[in-house]
């Protein structure tokens, strides 16, 4: 105690204010970084909601794509020859919004990357990724009538469950848990389309 005494009077005042000054301090810079992780976590979400109206948007497209590609080929190429090409046209439109929003270079994108949502995340858009490169193959097996109708039929389906599982996934990465039900209740609904 004979160190305070010893202090003058300016350099008691300033030793008393030092301990509120650090408290606040301390509290404000908490508040300032917790509202900094909130807004990352919102443009995150932001980030994901774009992405799933991409996805969603694709998954429309590919099924419109798969009953035409069924009825092509049941046909043997008799009906809607005009109209899959039309549906391959409107499909490669989503196929290249959503291939641009991967790639990080549409402008909704916002510097997508999909490692920063984590590693299965991350597979999960490699093998939708994968996926879309084959589409082209098996269109043009389609439309030359060159296989059977079940594995190209199974193709599309399997195409829109990699890409609804990747929806699956969002209402994980969010951490608030009113925007992690709505995205179940989204999935949800496109399940049921």
């Amino acid at each position: 105690m004979k160190f305070i005494e010893v202090l003058s009077f300016r350099n008691k005042l300033c030793l008393l204010l030092f301990v509120p000054i650090f408290g606040i301090l301390y509290f404000a810079s908490s508040g300032i970084l917790e509202k900094y992780r909130f807004v990352t976590a919102m443009q995150q979400v932001e980030m994901l909601a774009k992405m799933s109206i991409n996805v969603s948007a694709l998954v429309h497209e590919t099924q419109r794509e798969r009953g035409t590609t069924a009825v092509y080929m049941t046909s043997q190429g008799q009906q809607f020859s005009q109209r899959l090409v039309q549906q391959h046209q409107a499909t490669d439109q989503r196929l290249q919004q959503l291939s641009s929003f991967f790639s990080g270079t549409s402008a909704d994108a916002n510097g997508f990357s999909a490692i920063n949502f984590g590693v299965e995340f991350q597979q999960a858009v490699n093998n939708i990724s994968q996926a879309i490169d084959k589409i082209s193959v098996i269109r043009q097996k389609a439309l030359g009538l060159q296989h059977e109708i079940s594995p190209i039929i199974a193709f599309y389906s399997q195409l829109n469950a990699e890409l609804l599982a990747l929806l699956d996934k969002i209402p994980n990465l969010s951490i608030d848990a009113r925007v992690a039900m709505m995205s179940n209740s989204y999935v949800s609904f496109l399940r049921a389309k």
